[in-house]
């Protein structure tokens, strides 16, 4: 039996998992990276605008919006509790492959007696 060439076939079969792979680990740490990103954008500006007498909805959008425009706000208002949820559309290099273009990056915060909470509830 003839070997030659064994070795090229088994790369060439195995070349498109590897890509597929590292294309997996580019998207992972892309991903973890813009939450992190967001989170800080968000933390920093909820301690400023906590700190202030009243907390300012308009404000806190504002400051957010010019940080970063992507990242969509929803707040709202339970009892005491003011809920900032925030997401972003990142784009994906996995997701091409899976005909996938965007993965959702999302964060939530809770402000309650000035303290802030991250990934809270409120029922």
């Amino acid at each position: 039996m003839n070997k030659h060439g064994q070795a090229l076939v088994t790369f060439v079969l195995i070349l498109p998992l590897i890509l597929l792979f590292v294309a997996f680990l580019i998207d992972s740490g892309l991903i973890v990276m813009e939450k992190a990103r967001m989170n800080g954008i968000l933390k920093s500006n909820l301690e400023a605008i906590v700190q202030e007498e009243e907390i300012n909805i308009v404000k806190l959008e504002q400051i957010v919006k010019r940080n970063d425009q992507d990242i969509n706000l929803d707040i709202q208002i339970k009892g005491n509790v003011l809920i900032v949820e925030a997401s972003k559309k990142n784009k994906s290099l996995f997701g091409k492959i899976l005909k996938m273009k965007w993965q959702d990056v999302k964060t939530t915060y809770c402000v309650e007696n000035k303290e802030i909470k991250k990934n809270c509830e409120v029922g």
